[in-house]
């Protein structure tokens, strides 16, 4: 994943809890900055000066970013191109206070608030959008309202800098995401076979159980373990052993449906949950992963065999840890009547038949 690619807001793409929380983060931020924005400008009106003649501009401008706060305020859930907007409508404010300021002062530095807020909360072309509106309005304000001889090094110091900063900070946001989702994906993911590790797979059980029962769905659950896989490793080396279970993972994958949450528990063992299955189908499935894997081998001449166990969503087996224990009983069974074969529970372990042309000692 390249930093370029990332966008650090994706409300279309986010669950519903980081949309809420994603457009309440930026939400406030608005409120705060046009609060203080407001209250800045009023305090300037208050410092004795001899030219007042901006007054009129500070106070109704003042007001003009109070309004703000206050429909933020408002709208507890304001949708994303509302938020685009405000970063657009303080530019325009700001712009029109570099024409009207007399000294300009310290106006240009609260150019960052709007391009610094849009570099954090929104996407790149967002932020190009928002520095070329502040270049046009800031070079009309300029040209047309504000008096001095150094016009144009004001113009292209005040751009320079804050376009700089913006895109600085966008490029270390997205930098940052990245980092977050591959420590991310490394909290949830098998380093070896790349499939989800124990503390993912357990989630994603979790919430496919309470889906079927929502909707009143089958599931199922297979547990697969290597048969003699302890020899298998001492014959081939760790290396062997390692590519043995990448070469498990690969034909557990492909041998299961787009959808199903295949994940590697531990050592030699795998499962998966199949979401809307019964023990027929399930138990399918799990012959068809032994089946595939009978085309495997390892080191070129080593064939590998599986053992697997099935449980299905009833006989009161509500809960992740109750199926799993289920399916385990039944693998444990399979185990013992031979091995290569699949068994699942139905109140007790019942054993199916050896996978095609494979000894029970396989």
């Amino acid at each position: 994943m390249n930093a370029k690619d990332v966008a650090w807001i994706d409300l279309k793409n986010a669950t519903p809890e980081q949309r809420e929380a994603q457009i309440s983060f930026m939400r406030h931020m608005s409120i705060l900055m046009y609060s203080i924005s407001g209250v800045l400008l009023l305090a300037a009106v208050a410092v004795p000066k001899a030219d007042t003649s901006d007054h009129p501009w500070d106070i109704g401008l003042a007001a003009a970013l109070f309004a703000w706060a206050l429909l933020m305020w408002v709208v507890r859930r304001p949708p994303e191109w509302l938020l685009q907007a405000g970063v657009l409508y303080s530019i325009t404010t700001l712009s029109i206070l570099m024409g009207a300021a007399r000294p300009i002062g310290a106006t240009p530095f609260f150019y960052l608030w709007p391009i610094v807020s849009c570099a954090f909360s929104f996407s790149r072309r967002m932020l190009w959008l928002a520095i070329a509106w502040m270049t046009a309005t800031l070079g009309v304000a300029l040209a047309f309202f504000a008096v001095g001889p150094i016009k144009g090094v004001m113009f292209w110091s005040i751009v320079t800098c804050v376009s700089f900063m913006g895109v600085m900070i966008s490029v270390l946001r997205d930098r940052a995401l990245v980092l977050v989702r591959e420590l991310e994906l490394a909290s949830t993911t098998d380093p070896l076979t790349g499939l989800l590790n124990r503390r993912a797979f357990g989630l994603a059980f979790e919430r496919d159980i309470e889906r079927a029962v929502a909707d009143e769905r089958p599931l199922s659950v297979a547990v697969f373990d290597l048969d003699y896989f302890k020899a298998l490793n001492d014959e081939l080396g760790h290396a062997g052993g390692d590519e043995a279970l990448r070469a498990f993972a690969r034909v557990l994958t492909s041998a299961c449906r787009p959808g199903d949450v295949v994940a590697r528990m531990g050592g030699e063992e795998f499962a998966v949950v199949l979401f809307g299955a019964g023990p027929e189908e399930a138990e399918r499935i799990a012959e068809r992963v032994g089946q595939r894997l009978r085309e495997e081998s390892v080191g070129g001449e080593t064939p590998m065999s599986v053992s697997a166990g099935v449980a299905t969503l009833d006989h009161g087996a509500s809960s992740p840890d109750r199926l799993l224990l289920l399916a385990d009983k039944a693998l444990y069974g399979a185990k013992d009547a031979g091995r290569s074969r699949v068994a699942h529970w139905d109140g007790g372990v019942i054993v199916g038949q050896p996978q095609p042309g494979l000894s029970a000692a396989a």
